[in-house]
């Protein structure tokens, strides 16, 4: 008798997690569905990252409109709806904008048809035709904090050491104050990483979602730019755990014994501050390789940030379904 009731109880559990493994694998299958149209107006948003964009005449751009990079011109007799966040790029309006305009990044340009039926804030500066209609409030000196914005030219090579110095640095507090946190989430993003990755979009999304709402309302922008912090805080701390996987693994593997990572393997502080500082490193340059460059770079970021949200930043574990389900059969 008590063996049939262990058997039900091990079946229940075993159909629980088959149920939590397909969720997941549904999940993620959704998930990519709707990275597939993230350029195109995704829950009523227009992401521009790159190339040429033009609103033509006559043409109504409806949603709210994100700019990274890129170019985009709204032309005279455009219709946008709004608001409009413009982040990096250049943006040029010369026609009707019905919501609010913030562009603390990127070059701001408005011409002589240009028309903004809402609030404009801005950055330190942006040119102005003097026929452009403001019709609500204009806020100057809403600027990102320097080095938000990559500079066109040289120069990158600064910013890419300096940004795996403070990965580095930052991954090495991790270890020293906080070693189990880092390791759950070095576990998660070197174990984990496609559901990592596919979990780092969906933060991403929500939290980009989330800041822009918050950018259109002139007193929440310092909360924004939190929000814009803490994210670039929680991406460092994703490249740092996944560069403490992977400085981990090297100086544990048998073919490096006698090496000089090998004496490293109880020094976990050094561990992660080599293996953050080397992710970052790499990630700067390869960012730079023309086609593919950015989507890795992306990619990776990505993972980071997934495995910082899958493990309540170190919080706890992360076990995978298919983990639990071959450990229950064991």
């Amino acid at each position: 008798m008590r063996r049939s009731v262990g058997r039900t109880s091990l079946a229940r559990e075993r159909r629980r997690r088959g149920g939590a493994a397909r969720r997941s694998t549904l999940a993620l299958a959704l998930l990519a569905v709707l990275l597939t149209g993230c350029d195109d107006a995704l829950l009523g948003i227009t992401w521009v990252r790159s190339d040429s964009h033009v609103v033509v005449d006559g043409a109504r751009q409806a949603g709210a409109l994100l700019i990274t990079g890129g170019d985009v011109s709204l032309a005279p007799g455009s219709r946008t709806d709004g608001p409009v966040l413009l982040l990096g790029g250049e943006l040029t309006i010369d026609g009707l904008v019905m919501g609010d305009v913030l562009a603390p990044g990127g070059a701001l340009r408005l011409g002589p048809w240009a028309v903004i039926r809402g609030d404009l804030g801005a950055g330190a500066a942006f040119e102005r035709h003097p026929d452009a209609l403001i019709d609500g409030e204009v806020t100057v000196g809403l600027g990102l904090p320097s080095g938000a914005v990559e500079p066109r030219g040289g120069g990158w090579w600064w910013r890419v050491l300096l940004q795996a110095l403070a990965t580095g640095a930052l991954a090495a507090a991790w270890a020293r104050w906080a070693p189990r946190r880092l390791a759950a989430m070095a576990d998660a993003a070197g174990r984990h990483f496609p559901v990592a990755a596919s979990l780092g979009v969906l933060v991403f999304l929500l939290g980009s979602i989330a800041a822009v709402i918050m950018a259109f309302t002139i007193v929440l922008i310092p909360a924004t730019l939190l929000v814009l912090v803490l994210g670039v805080v929680a991406v460092g701390t994703g490249w740092g755990a996944l560069g403490f996987a992977i400085a981990r693994a090297i100086a544990r593997a048998r073919s490096l014994a006698g090496g000089p990572l090998a004496t490293w393997a109880g020094r976990p502080v050094w561990l992660a501050a080599f293996g953050g500082f080397d992710v970052a490193l790499l990630l700067g340059i390869v960012e730079r390789v023309p086609w593919v460059g950015g989507g890795v770079a992306l990619v990776v970021s990505l993972a980071g940030l997934g495995a910082v949200a899958l493990t309540g930043v170190g919080g706890r574990p992360f076990v995978h379904a298919g983990d639990a389900l071959a450990a229950g059969d064991a």
